[in-house]
């Protein structure tokens, strides 16, 4: 058996209830979003794209231009144009990688653009739950106001 000094049993025990406590929270806070209806993978996603799109933004030169389908929001954060977004800007949004922003780029251009938010789930893939996911992230035609239409 191992002998320990009583500072590194204090520091072992510190360790296990910082690891006990740190997993009952994680574990209320996912049974918390599935009781609401909501999947903790896409709100972890969804934390992750926030933090790197804040870091991405401050790296940028203040008056560096912005992508074309790409308008700035809030805080340092892009709101995506559908309408007017390359592949690659499609591809920045939770749950969408690059088969999905190509078949959106194909529905937008077979339909000469998108009228509503709601009209990508005509997009073979897209649900009514990655629609509200991606919902806060886009707009229609460049105006705040089509952006929940």
């Amino acid at each position: 058996m191992l002998a320990l000094t009583r500072q590194e049993r204090l520091a072992l025990g510190f360790l296990t209830l910082a690891l006990v406590v740190g997993t009952a929270l994680n574990w209320q806070r996912r049974h918390q979003l599935e009781r609401q209806g909501r999947d903790p993978e896409a709100e972890a996603f969804v934390r992750q794209f926030l933090a790197l799109n804040a870091a991405t933004q401050t790296q940028q030169e203040p008056n560096a231009q912005q992508g074309k389908g790409s308008r700035k929001r809030d805080a340092g954060f892009l709101l995506v144009d559908i309408n007017r977004a390359s592949e690659k800007e499609l591809e920045k949004l939770p749950r969408i990688g690059p088969a999905m922003a190509r078949r959106i780029v194909e529905e937008r251009n077979r339909r000469g653009g998108f009228r509503r938010v709601e009209d990508l789930l005509e997009v073979k893939g897209i649900g009514p739950k990655t629609l509200e996911t991606i919902r806060p992230y886009i707009c229609v035609g460049g105006s705040e106001g089509n952006r929940n239409q």
